[in-house]
């Protein structure tokens, strides 16, 4: 299973906007079917929150769609930068 992580961040100055974080996880084989969670959170954090939900969701479409839940689980963070 292939999982994708990110958060976006609304513009600087922007007192009033969330943050939105979202992961995406392959569901088959063929790693061509994904299945997205999204959710809204503090703006300015940087790691998702609750990571854990999401991840749960995520395994139990795979484990619906395959009957069994993934061997490996490869996760892709988009970077962190300062400045």
């Amino acid at each position: 299973m292939f999982v994708g992580v990110d958060v976006a961040h609304p513009a600087p100055g922007d007192r009033h906007e969330l943050s939105i974080a979202s992961c995406v996880g392959t569901y088959d084989n063929s790693y061509v079917h994904y299945h997205p969670e999204i959710s809204v959170q503090q703006k300015a954090r940087r790691e998702l929150v609750p990571l854990n939900v999401s991840m749960e969701e995520l395994l139990k479409k795979y484990g619906h769609y395959n009957k069994r839940y993934p061997d490996n689980i490869f996760i892709f963070r988009d970077g962190l930068s300062e400045g």
